[in-house]
């Protein structure tokens, strides 16, 4: 047994497979962690835009913040804020 360890013929089969496991390894973990990185982009995306609406709807159903309605600065015809009564 001693002297199969210590004949290197032998030794390029197990270095192969460490070398086709460790790639086959970097692959999947690359694969897994490309789309943990999609996903976590997209969720930031979809929460600002969910903040910036939010914020737009409460400035708006609060007199309108950002400025003063007049004939030059018209609401905003596409947000659809609930009347108060």
């Amino acid at each position: 047994m001693n002297r199969l360890i210590l004949d290197q013929r032998y030794w390029v089969l197990p270095v192969l497979l460490w070398a086709a496991m460790v790639a086959a390894s970097y692959g999947w973990n690359r694969s897994a962690l490309d789309s943990h990185v999609r996903e976590l982009a997209a969720n930031q995306g979809r929460f600002v835009f969910q903040m910036v609406a939010a914020v737009r709807l409460w400035n708006a159903s609060h007199g309108g913040v950002y400025a003063v309605v007049n004939e030059t600065t018209r609401p905003n015809p596409y947000l659809k804020v609930p009347t108060v009564t």
